[in-house]
C-alpha cells in the first residue's frame, strides 16, 4: 500500500441488505523504508510496467491451463463416442499439442524439470524474478539484467497471446462445434444444440 491517509469502513451483508458496522476509521500509512531515499519515478514506472506485464502473463497462463482442462475433457468425450470420426480425435490432439507449446513458453517444460534437466527460463520465471527482486529487495533502479528480462518477456508475450487467442476463440470453438455435430456428450464450455 502506498504511503498516505486512508479511510476504511466495515459492513455486513445479510440477504442482500448491507448494514454499516461502526464508524469509518481514518489512518496513515508510513513507508517502512523511512530514512531511505524514496524510489525514483523511473523505478516506480518500471515496477508498474512489470506489474502490468505480470498481470497479463499470469492471466494468459491461467486461460491456457483452463483451456487445457477443457481439451482433456473434450478429448475423453470424443474417445468414448463411437460415432465420432477419427479426424475429430486427431484434430483435438493437434490443438492440444499447440496449447502445450504455449504453456511451455509460459511456464517451462515440466517433464524436463522433473528429471532435473536444465531448462531455459520461462516467461513466468523471468517476470517473477524481476518482481521478487525489484519490488521487495531494493530501492535502486532496475539492473540491466532485469530490464533485459522484461524486454524478452514483453516481446514474447505479444505473439503468444495472439496464438492463445486464436486457439481459444477459433480452434477450440471449431473442434467443439464438430464434437456437437458428431453427438459427443456435452463438455464444459460448449452450449448444446437442441433441435426438436
Amino acid at each position: 500500500m502506498a504511503p498516505g491517509r486512508y479511510t476504511v469502513a466495515l459492513a455486513k451483508r445479510v440477504d442482500g441488505v448491507v448494514t454499516a458496522l461502526g464508524e469509518p476509521q481514518t489512518f496513515a500509512v508510513a513507508p517502512l523504508d523511512s530514512g531511505v531515499a524514496p524510489r525514483s519515478p523511473a523505478v516506480v514506472a518500471f515496477q508498474q510496467k512489470t506489474a502490468a506485464l505480470q498481470r497479463a502473463l499470469l492471466g494468459a497462463n491461467a486461460v491456457a491451463n483452463e483451456t487445457m482442462s477443457r481439451i482433456q475433457v473434450l478429448k475423453r468425450a470424443i474417445q468414448e463416442t463411437p460415432s465420432a470420426d477419427d479426424k475429430l480425435a486427431a484434430e483435438v490432439r493437434r490443438v492440444e499439442g499447440r496449447l502445450r507449446e504455449i504453456q511451455m513458453s509460459f511456464s517451462g517444460d515440466p517433464t524436463r524439470s522433473r528429471r532435473s534437466e536444465p531448462t531455459p527460463p520461462s516467461l513466468v520465471n523471468r517476470v517473477n524474478g524481476i518482481a521478487n527482486s525489484l519490488w521487495s529487495n531494493t530501492m535502486e533502479d532496475a539492473t540491466a539484467t532485469q530490464k533485459r528480462q522484461y524486454e524478452i518477456a514483453a516481446a514474447e508475450l505479444g505473439g503468444l497471446l495472439d496464438r492463445l487467442r486464436g486457439l481459444v476463440e477459433q480452434d477450440i470453438k471449431r473442434v467443439e462445434e464438430q464434437a456437437e455435430t458428431a453427438g459427443v456428450p456435452w463438455t464444459s464450455g460448449r452450449v448444446p444444440v437442441w433441435k426438436p
